[in-house]
């Protein structure tokens, strides 16, 4: 095992930040890690679709991974771990999967967690916001540690997106690669509502929920705030921040990725070729160019422009 691997591993598994942007000289114990004897491998690639990080570790040996309790507030998302090749068990809030080829199962940082695999592997890991997903630790806490690639068409589909993802990820387009992660969003919350109410829709009763949706109903209009929520549903405004907190956000974050979101899929629009950047971006509430240039540069690595000339060809 190279002597990089233990402290990027780490740097995900122990500190729940990006896979590749731990600092260098964590702690030893913020995570026990052990694997097999002399001469034993383990690596991890990383990379990311959009909002989206991945990462796929490879061994050759057994590993055991359980990282240490965070006193701080964890990662406020879900992670997606796929069993690539092997065998990988997880255990979590008292339950436990073992994973065959091909099966993905829900975990996250609010709560330990034990990763162990008995001999070769492969192992994916993909990384959601709970922002983006529509959901919270509450709701998805019957389904960690399970096969949810049982759940229904939803987790097959989801199943072979993934696989796909780790496949095509040095071969795919900017703009395919951020279609793709769209996918995985919608897929993974499509999973969600199957594992939670099989027999139909699971409606939207947690506040973070109701006052989301209300936002995105009236994403275009303009000055969308704390306040304006908490008017809205008869609440005072500490409490919606408070809801936001818990979930890894605030309106205002909420509202302005909402926004650069459907701008990006405007200029991804071949019915939209004659709308200017500035005029698609004023649909959004997005008023002032030179704001949205930096915003959109910021979410996304390239100014609106750029981008929209490098994945439609416009």
């Amino acid at each position: 095992m190279t002597s990089t691997a233990p402290t990027r591993l780490a740097g995900y598994l122990g500190k729940g930040e990006a896979f590749d942007r731990g600092p260098a000289g964590i702690p030893a114990d913020d995570i026990k890690l052990s694997w097999g004897g002399p001469g034993a491998t383990l690596s991890m690639t990383a990379w990311q679709f959009g909002d989206l990080d991945f990462a796929l570790f490879e061994g050759d040996q057994g590993v055991s991974v359980e990282p240490a309790v965070r006193q701080r507030a964890p990662w406020a998302g879900l992670v997606v771990g796929m069993c690539l090749g092997g065998e990988v068990a997880l255990e979590q809030v008292g339950r436990s999967v073992v994973l065959g080829e091909g099966h993905f199962t829900f975990f996250h940082g609010h709560a330990p967690y034990r990763i162990t695999t008995p001999g070769a592997h492969r192992w994916l890991v993909c990384r959601l916001r709970f922002l983006r997903i529509g959901t919270d630790t509450q709701s998805v806490s019957g389904l960690l540690a399970g096969d949810m690639t049982a759940t229904g068409t939803a987790g097959e589909l989801l199943a072979g997106l993934l696989r796909g993802c780790a496949e095509s990820r040095d071969t795919l387009r900017p703009g395919g690669k951020l279609h793709c992660a769209d996918a995985i969003h919608s897929l993974v919350r499509a999973v969600v509502d199957e594992g939670v109410a099989p027999a139909g829709p699971r409606p939207a009763t947690d506040p973070f929920g109701l006052y989301t949706q209300w936002l995105e109903e009236r994403i275009q209009t303009p000055g969308l705030d704390a306040e304006q929520v908490a008017a809205a549903h008869h609440v005072s405004v500490r409490h919606v921040r408070a809801v936001f907190a818990g979930n890894g956000s605030t309106v205002s974050s909420f509202v302005r990725e909402r926004r650069l979101e459907h701008l990006r899929h405007d200029l991804l629009d071949p019915s939209l070729t004659t709308y200017t950047v500035a005029g698609l971006a004023r649909r959004w509430g997005l008023d002032n160019p030179a704001a949205a240039n930096r915003l959109f540069r910021a979410q996304y690595g390239q100014p609106p422009a750029a981008y929209r000339k490098l994945n439609s060809g416009v």
